[in-house]
């Protein structure tokens, strides 16, 4: 599930490439109280740690609008080790996907 979570999370970034308007910043704030919902999936604890922080760091009022560029890079970062813990594996198998 947190594998479909992150991803979710990378598409509204990725959506957002003409500049985030205020929809966008509640469509990723609801992201991120997902995701936090299900760390506990996170097994490894050096990477669980890793998303816990940034989940609390951006999840902070004002975080993401006042600093987009450094959210929308930080958010590729963590995808990518989403994509390296294997939790993306699910979504391969995933046909609705």
């Amino acid at each position: 599930m947190i594998g479909k979570l992150a991803s979710d999370l990378f598409d509204i970034v990725a959506q957002c490439a003409a500049g985030p308007v205020e929809k966008d910043f509640k469509d990723i704030r609801k992201s991120l109280s997902k995701i936090e919902k299900h760390l506990d999936e996170i097994k490894e604890e050096d990477f669980l740690y890793y998303a816990q922080d940034f989940v609390r760091k951006w999840l902070e009022p004002g975080s993401i609008e006042s600093d987009f560029e450094l959210f929308a890079s930080e958010t590729n970062e963590i995808t990518v080790e989403f994509g390296n813990e294997g939790f993306f594996d699910e979504l391969d198998r995933d046909t609705d996907f």
